[in-house]
């Protein structure tokens, strides 16, 4: 009886191909500049922007509902200029804190 073949094998002779070839070590060989972990200036304002609009949602939430609006200016505005302060702060570290990090060459 004749032996049959896996699918997807190589003819006899040949020489079987690796997994993660040539096309994946290019993959990996092209990293983008800007890690997974690391947050552009452009991803700092997108998130302010969902935060203030979150805080405006809910000052006018919150008005249509009490009536009143006694403090909730205050309140929200503290906390959205707060937001960004530290965006801004968590910014500067991690900036900072990368080119700390950054083995030297000499």
């Amino acid at each position: 009886m004749a032996k049959k073949k896996k699918k997807g094998a190589p003819p006899k002779g040949q020489p079987q191909k690796k997994k993660g070839g040539a096309t994946e070590q290019k993959k990996a060989k092209k990293k983008s500049p800007v890690s997974k972990d690391e947050y552009t200036v452009k991803d700092y304002a997108v998130i302010n922007v969902i935060f203030w609009a979150f805080c405006l949602a809910l000052y006018f939430i919150v008005w249509a509902i009490t009536g009143e609006n006694t403090g909730l200016q205050f309140l929200f505005g503290v906390l959205a200029i707060g937001f960004t302060l530290m965006s801004i702060f968590d910014y500067l570290y991690d900036y900072f804190d990368k080119k700390k990090s950054k083995p030297r060459t000499t």
